[in-house]
């Protein structure tokens, strides 16, 4: 299992292991195999690991677990233990007394149970690394991927407010994939009924139509861009148009991939199905002489939010329909960007659709997921393409994605007569529903996604819970007042974002808690008269995650500082507004729910958002003496 799901092997040695007699081999031999079949199964299955030099490293070695083992004749007990050895990457069965043999059906048994425990976790976290680009990848240092998350769930004591980014699975989500993976080894779900299931699943815990949406699933949001791309470009061809030309709203504050998928290239050296690609080179077959992106910046160059967005987007439209009148247009709006920003509006949105009609392509990049199903009807009412995540607002591991189709743009998809081939770097035919005849026949059989399957169960049992909740709304409202109150607590290191008056900060009745629950905070450099900038707040971001921040502090910090910082803290990675930037906590799903549940939650809430932001201020006040070890 350091590559892949393979039968764990019992290494054996004269000094260390006790070998079974054969009386107990041949009584679990069928256990024994039928474990071995099912995880060869999975390991023949599943996708290839991306070759990279930061390649994903095993999951962390479970503990050693240890089982009372009790002769059936004599009654003498004997202690075994499992241990998964790192080094060599296999289990050991170590036995307490060696020179007595060991027998029993049961006693093998709960042997084999144990270890199939250990391998379901070591399979599930290795799982959950595969099946996307490099921001998947292992760091072999520190155990986590390019967020510092880990592939399973955090300790109890870390404080988590990154749903806006990348998180850990949560304990319920891993036991849920765990749950899944089982379903599939053991032939109780094939997998066309799993990737099926999950498709149906979403929709439905968005509140969506089954009969009149399809959902396509994705590695990632980036990469679902491809989908209304591929929408676009199969119109040009039948419409007539010269060229393609894809609106990226929310410029800089939507996913670092967004524009480069949006113009049909690759954003990674590495594809999520295995193959080497070459970064921001073009998905193969899609006609690069006809794309263009156009990327539209919310803010001006020393961050402030531009005051009419939407005039901004018409000047942009009008511009190129003057240097080409026969473009064919991919519009974005976005609900939920970084900093949870909502542009441009819906009414721009609705008179653009109707102005352009067939011309134009609605894409809502609803990736956060903090918008209400009222939002999302609203869009699929203007035959817009939905792209969404779990891996944001609720808390799956980090990558996965899907998009969402109204029928009507499905249809064109089932007869599209060129489909590009690059398409097969990202999906196979299980992502895509059957009824989408054109796409599902032109893609692969293979390899399986698995680790996209796993996250996508990660994230569902949040989305179905949450959906069940009543009163998540005024959590979130009440959560956000609270955690912006906290922060005002902090200046001067500390400094909230305010920009509630403005006309796209996310306020809305369409979206959960009709609010922005995204927190957004700019840090005061300790000695300059400026803010951090965006390289500055890396590091002080890095820092948040380690759990012992204090072997960083000078000598002068003060006893209560040094035990400030000695939590791990989980937060929205920085975002670049103009010559500075910000950080962000954000609500959770899971952290809503609960607060719905019983007010004593949020106070013990918002009791970790002061811990998080007393560690984020005594760090930038010692930013300036010890810049080189932070």
């Amino acid at each position: 299992i350091a590559s892949h799901p393979r039968p764990p092997s019992l290494t054996h040695s004269q000094s260390e292991v006790h070998s079974f007699n054969d009386a107990v081999h041949c009584s679990a031999s069928s256990q024994l195999a039928k474990t071995n079949t099912t995880t060869t199964a999975a390991a023949a299955k599943a996708p290839p690991a991306a070759p990279a030099a930061a390649a994903p490293a095993a999951a962390p070695a479970a503990p050693a677990s240890g089982i009372l083992i009790v002769h059936p004749t004599t009654g003498e007990a004997t202690r075994c233990e499992l241990r998964y050895r790192e080094e060599t990457s296999s289990f050991e069965v170590r036995l307490e007394n060696q020179d007595k043999p060991v027998s029993g059906r049961v006693a093998f048994t709960k042997t084999l149970d144990q270890l199939e425990k250990i391998a379901l976790d070591q399979c599930v976290a290795r799982h959950l690394t595969e099946g996307g680009d490099d921001r998947l990848h292992i760091n072999p240092v520190t155990g986590g991927n390019k967020y510092y998350c880990k592939p399973y769930p955090a300790e109890s004591a870390t404080l988590l407010r990154s749903s806006c980014t990348c998180s850990p699975p949560t304990a319920e989500g891993f036991e849920a994939a765990k749950k899944l993976l089982q379903q599939v080894w053991y032939g109780e779900l094939t997998e066309m009924q799993a990737f099926a299931n999950t498709r149906e699943r979403i929709l439905l815990s968005l509140g969506l139509s089954t009969r009149r949406n399809r959902v396509i699933l994705h590695p990632s949001g980036s990469d679902a861009e491809l989908i209304p791309l591929l929408v676009a470009c199969a119109r040009a061809e039948k419409m007539g148009c010269t060229s393609v030309v894809n609106i990226v709203t929310a410029a800089g504050e939507v996913g670092s991939g967004t524009a480069p998928a949006a113009g049909g290239r690759h954003f990674s050296d590495f594809a999520p199905l295995g193959t080497v690609i070459k970064n921001m080179g073009l998905v193969e077959s899609f006609p690069k002489e006809k794309i263009k992106v156009v990327e539209l910046k919310p803010r001006e160059t020393d961050g402030s939010l531009r005051r009419n967005y939407d005039q901004l987007v018409r000047e942009a439209i009008s511009h190129q329909l003057a240097v080409d009148p026969k473009t064919m247009f991919v519009l974005h709006a976005v609900d939920g960007s970084k900093t949870g920003l909502r542009v441009p509006s819906s009414q721009l949105v609705s008179q653009v659709a109707e102005s352009l009609g067939d011309r134009v392509v609605v894409v809502l990049d609803a990736c956060q997921l903090r918008s209400k199903r009222e939002e999302l009807q609203l869009f699929l009412d203007l035959q817009a393409i939905i792209l969404v995540t779990s891996s944001k607002f609720f808390h799956a591991p980090g990558f996965c994605g899907a998009a969402i189709v109204p029928d009507e743009i499905a249809e064109e998809l089932a007869v599209c007569e060129h489909i590009p081939s690059g398409m097969a770097d990202y999906l196979t035919k299980l992502e895509v529903p059957p009824s989408i005849k054109a796409l599902h026949r032109a893609l692969p059989t293979g390899p399986t996604n698995l680790g996209l399957l796993l996250r996508w169960a990660c994230g569902l049992v949040e989305m179905e819970a949450f959906a069940k909740t009543n009163g998540t709304c005024e959590a979130a409202t009440r959560w956000v007042e609270g955690a912006r109150n906290v922060a005002a607590k902090y200046r001067p290191h500390i400094v909230l974002l305010d920009e509630r008056n403005s006309n796209c900060a996310g306020d809305s009745p369409t979206r959960i808690g009709q609010c922005n629950t995204i927190v957004a905070v700019k840090c005061r450099h300790p000695v300059e008269s400026r803010y951090l900038s965006f390289d500055e707040l890396k590091e002080v971001h890095k820092q948040m995650v380690k759990k012992k921040s204090s072997i960083f502090l000078p000598p002068r910090a003060t006893p209560e500082e040094l035990r400030a910082v000695d939590y791990s803290c989980f937060i929205g990675q920085p975002v670049k507004l103009g010559v500075d930037g910000v950080l962000r906590l954000a609500l959770s799903a899971p952290l809503a729910r609960r607060i719905a549940q019983s007010p004593s939650i949020l106070q013990k809430a918002l009791g970790e958002d002061d811990k998080i932001l007393r560690k984020m201020s005594i760090l930038v006040k010692y930013l300036a003496e010890q810049p080189a070890r932070l």
